[in-house]
């Protein structure tokens, strides 16, 4: 069950009760199904792997109650949550591994997404090699690469938090052609007053086109394709407006799934001072979509043109030590999409969830196509034992009949 852990706020822990204390979910007549055994919601035990660290952890959500921590049998409470907190960060003394446990007061109320972060000073590393880009607030974020994204944000958010600009490559010929691409020499992109959120988009590629826009070189500038895997984001913030702490709320999304968050962060950085923030994500080796980032504020008038001129760095590792991380999280992934689908499932993509259970899965074959528990599921979840690993069959001794052997 990783509804409460997978970056998607809709999916909850626990499930949702029928019959429950919470007004309007009280007859089958009003809630005709849950998903959610009578047991469900008391308490979520989260293990640390060994050699993590975390200082901080974040909760979004209605539930309230308890955060525990234990290890080699040994429980300290690091923090309480009270009624009506819909967000709530708690700082705590750095722990390593053991379990993260949350004990609910009101079993019905859900945790949306739990985070534990290991917050500290420190420097991005120089990784395999990096690609950077710098935020346009004026270009048009109208490049064929970035079309998904555009379509997907629009949909989802209302019209005052659609606010999108393009992260371009920074410098040299490389950054002349991503302006070329984004349509450079057009009239500064008009926007209108909204709420403090800004999307940044970063495309996979310039070598998409649509058919009133230039074409792409002789080379590319993005990471499709490409060998090595993501470790992290390095942003360095422009200096902001204010006269004190200026809180940020910073998502990472999935390049396969926009819907789900690698990272979900609120910081505060100095008004007046600029700030270079590493984010040091779960690995990926990215897939050919295009990335996008999302920065909300606090601070009146945070807008487009305040992260004009801030810098995007994507720093890469050596591909073999970031598959552990990639393939450990998509296989979790498939299989709790799975387990949400296994009757009489849809096979249809137009059904969010089977969506992106394909996505997943797809994505887990495409970095380690001989994964046999992969192989397993997809065999299950499309119907094709062909699908299946080749299982070496027994011998039967001579003169016993094969049939006769198997049976015993």
């Amino acid at each position: 069950m990783w509804k409460g852990v997978d970056g998607i706020s809709e999916t909850t822990w626990p499930g949702v009760y029928n019959r429950s204390r919470l007004p309007g979910r009280d007859d089958y007549f009003e809630l005709p199904d849950w998903n959610v055994y009578v047991e469900g919601g008391k308490r979520y035990d989260l293990t640390v792997p060994p050699g993590e660290r975390f200082n901080r952890v974040e909760i979004r959500g209605a539930a309230y109650g308890s955060l525990l921590w234990s290890d080699g049998g040994k429980t300290t409470t690091l923090a309480t949550r009270a009624h009506g907190t819909v967000r709530s960060v708690s700082a705590v003394p750095e722990r390593q591994g053991g379990t993260l446990s949350f004990v609910n007061t009101m079993k019905e109320q859900p945790i949306q997404e739990l985070w534990a972060y290991d917050v500290k000073a420190g420097a991005e590393p120089a990784g395999s090699f990096k690609l950077s880009y710098t935020v346009d607030a004026t270009a048009s974020t109208r490049i064929a690469a970035l079309a998904s994204l555009e379509s997907f944000i629009t949909g989802r958010y209302a019209p005052d938090e659609r606010s999108m600009v393009v992260a371009l490559p920074s410098s040299g010929i490389k950054a002349a052609v991503g302006a070329a691409a984004a349509g450079a020499g057009a009239p500064a992109q008009a926007r209108t007053p909204g709420l403090p959120i800004v999307h940044i988009l970063i495309p996979a590629s310039l070598g998409d086109a649509y058919p009133d826009k230039p074409l792409a070189r002789a080379f590319d500038y993005g990471w499709q394709n490409l060998h090595d895997g993501l470790d992290g984001i390095a942003i360095d913030l422009p200096a902001l407006a204010g006269t004190g702490p200026v809180p940020l709320n910073i998502r990472v999304k999935d390049p396969i799934w926009p819907g789900r968050d690698m990272v979900d962060l609120s910081v505060s950085v100095p008004a007046g001072t600029p700030r270079t923030l590493w984010l040091d994500l779960r690995d990926r080796v990215l897939s050919n979509d295009s990335l996008y980032l999302s920065i909300a504020s606090a601070l009146p008038g945070f807008d487009a043109a305040a992260l004009n001129g801030a810098k995007i760095r994507l720093v890469f590792k050596d591909r073999a030590a970031a598959l552990p991380e990639h393939i450990a999280d998509r296989l979790n992934q498939v299989k709790d999409n799975w387990g949400f689908l296994v009757e009489e499932h849809t096979a249809s993509k137009r059904a969010a969830l089977y969506a992106r259970l394909f996505g997943d899965i797809t994505d887990l074959l495409r970095v380690d196509p001989d994964n046999v528990t992969a192989r397993q599921y997809w065999a299950d979840i499309n119907y094709r034992p062909e699908n299946l690993p080749a299982v070496p069959q027994p011998t039967a001794p001579p003169g016993v009949p094969l049939w006769a052997f198997s049976a015993a």
